[in-house]
């Protein structure tokens, strides 16, 4: 078994520690690559709590859940999952057209799928958080294997290595800070569209989200709750910050590098350097944002961030799935 270490080092290991002092990864290399690492748990809670939402919103349009199961069935799959699904071959006027025919046979198709858009913003969320933690521990098993030749293992250095796999690192933590920020952008749709669900589904329905935004939090309840991903705190600003400057201007580092801790012949420490902040955003020189001036690392900082988004995120799930909503729509039955 392999474990991989918050400070860029890994070793074989016969057993695993449950009271670990800091952040590490273990890989069984079975079937599965089997991997466990420091707070693996709250993903798989997170995730009990997406699925209850999925029940939320089915609750939120169908009082009869009775019809509700009964109609699943007999809705074709080309219009249950077209639109949303490379697995569906079905062109735009394909689906309008076939709407146009199940539609008389199916009085609530419409309620249907306006429900499956509502609970597609769910799916991204779960899909946007997979892509979170592939790149979570690929970084840390990525930059654990950078090797140094020998000759420079002579002396007790930090020596820079700018390479092909010093971008691939970049990418892994750019790729961590945007998908975290869409998640923001995905939970202000979600509440948003239980808050202020559609009553009228007589038709094909836009979602009341669709131009909602993680900058349009100010208009659902929750916002600037305590302990939640949309209370004002220096996390969140941290990610949006890095989020917005790897779109907007590309990347937080020109040329990507991993620093090489020596002692005793040996790799003690691999790590990228966080830029600096100020109050959560980043510290800022009219054009200049990339400072790097105190000792904290990109590992220390993905493992700080990423705890408490988690936490975060959990407990706003648990506070959304304990509100209510509202009466349900009415069906036709």
């Amino acid at each position: 078994m392999k474990k991989y270490y918050q400070n860029g080092t890994s070793s074989d290991v016969e057993f695993m520690l449950s009271d670990e002092d800091e952040f590490t990864i273990y890989v069984m290399e079975d079937r599965y690559r089997t991997l466990y690492y420091s707070n693996d748990h709250l993903i798989r809670e997170i995730d009990e709590e997406l699925i209850d939402l999925y029940d939320k919103f089915r609750d939120l349009y169908f009082s009869n859940l009775d019809l509700y199961y009964q109609e699943v069935p007999n809705i074709p799959i080309g219009l249950g999952i077209g639109g949303l699904s490379s697995s569906v071959a079905i062109s735009k006027n394909e689906y309008l057209n076939l709407n146009n025919e199940v539609m008389p046979q199916l009085p609530n198709l419409a309620r249907h799928l306006h429900l499956g858009d509502c609970q597609y913003l769910i799916s991204t969320v779960q899909n946007l958080l997979r892509a979170i933690e592939y790149c979570y521990v690929q970084y840390f098993i990525q930059i654990s294997q950078i090797e140094l030749p020998s000759d420079l293992l002579s002396e007790n250095t930090i020596i820079e290595s700018s390479s092909e796999r010093s971008f691939q690192l970049m990418f892994f933590v750019e790729t961590f800070f945007t998908k975290m920020y869409s998640v923001l952008d995905m939970m202000v749709k979600i509440v948003y569209e239980l808050e202020n669900p559609t009553i009228d589904v007589s038709g094909i329905t836009k979602l009341k989200s669709s131009q909602k935004l993680w900058g349009d939090r100010k208009y659902i309840s929750v916002s600037k709750t305590p302990n939640t991903i949309f209370e004002d705190c220096e996390v969140l600003r941290q990610i949006e910050s890095l989020r917005n400057e790897t779109v907007h201007n590309a990347t937080w580092e020109f040329n990507p590098r991993v620093f090489i801790k020596v002692n005793n012949q040996k790799i003690i420490k691999r790590y990228m350097m966080s830029p600096d902040f100020e109050d959560g955003r980043l510290a800022t020189v009219k054009n200049r944002k990339h400072f790097f001036s105190t000792d904290v690392t990109a590992n220390d900082l993905l493992v700080t961030i990423h705890d408490e988004f988690y936490h975060r995120l959990l407990v706003t799930l648990k506070l959304i799935n304990k509100k209510r909503y509202g009466q349900p729509t009415q069906e036709v039955k």
